[in-house]
């Protein structure tokens, strides 16, 4: 059997089985998320969003937007090239 269909049975049995008896219990909420309106900030974006995600929840993906981006992009650069002990 060759890697990919070995992978492919893999991830149909973990889709089948664990992931979707885990999520059979966690509450599932739709709610509007914010969008890159850019062709460039996609890292930047990604980063910004997960952080909002983990440091505040819903409320904080809420409030975040494109416009943080820019301030953002300079925090990461500083942190990248001013070290903290």
């Amino acid at each position: 059997m060759s890697t990919i269909k070995r992978l492919s049975s893999s991830t149909r049995w973990l889709v089948a089985n664990a992931v979707t008896k885990a999520m059979g219990s966690w509450p599932l909420n739709r709610v509007a998320c914010p969008q890159q309106v850019n062709g460039y900030d996609c890292g930047v974006f990604l980063v910004g969003f997960v952080q909002a995600i983990a440091g505040g929840g819903l409320a904080a993906v809420q409030r975040f937007n494109q416009s943080k981006c820019l301030q953002l992009r300079s925090d990461m650069l500083h942190r990248a090239v001013i070290p903290v002990d």
